[in-house]
């Protein structure tokens, strides 16, 4: 057994030997290390319109892929009354506060209101020192666009007839006529985003007769 032992460990031995000259282990390598891989990039930070500077664009009739679709109903329509140079008007204030909008998301339509005119109609003068009375018509045009796509939904004029003259006017009376309040505007501009603008190229006049 002993010998059987020894012949063993020499054999061993010599293959080891002849296994290193022929190169037998000169291509095991150690394993590998796993690939690092780099962490992937944040997300780019999202960006967030800001209102009401990025609504100025629609002013111009020029879209703003940031606001709210437009689809006529019964719903609410938030809008927001800009100026020609497409800063806010203050009429934006006196708007029913759920008609108001207040972020670039939610905002449906961009209502731009134009100058106030003011024009002479006529002069009347009354015995016994009483003070004359004159009357005035007022005009302001508007544009209603949907921000989103800054197409141009309606554009109206709307007008303030001084009513006529009545045979006894009071005493305080010195002035008939008065400009067109954003009442007047809004209200038209809410009832008709429910059924839907016409068609732009129909720009009757609103008109109402006032004190």
């Amino acid at each position: 057994m002993k010998t059987i032992a020894i012949w063993s460990i020499v054999a061993l031995i010599v293959f080891g030997a002849m296994a290193v000259q022929v190169g037998l282990f000169d291509n095991v390598s150690p394993p590998e290390d796993p690939p690092v891989q780099d962490d992937a990039p944040p997300p780019p930070p999202k960006v967030v319109a800001k209102f009401p500077d990025d609504l100025a664009p629609a002013a111009q009739a020029k879209p703003v892929p940031a606001a709210a679709e437009y689809k006529p109903g019964n719903d609410v329509h938030r809008m927001i009354f800009l100026r020609v140079n497409g800063t806010v008007h203050p009429w934006q204030e006196a708007l029913r506060e759920d008609w108001q909008a207040e972020t670039v998301a939610e905002t449906e339509l961009v209502v731009v209101v134009g100058s106030s005119r003011k024009q002479f109609i006529s002069h009347h003068t009354y015995p016994n020192g009483a003070p004359p009375i004159t009357r005035y018509m007022f005009e302001v045009e508007i544009s209603v666009i949907e921000a989103k796509t800054g197409r141009i939904l309606t554009n109206r004029l709307f007008r303030n007839d001084p009513r006529p003259i009545n045979r006894v006017e009071s005493w305080e009376t010195t002035q008939i006529g008065r400009p067109v309040a954003v009442q007047q505007v809004a209200g038209w501009v809410q009832r008709t985003s429910k059924a839907g603008f016409p068609d732009p190229r129909d720009n009757t006049p609103i008109i109402q007769q006032a004190d």
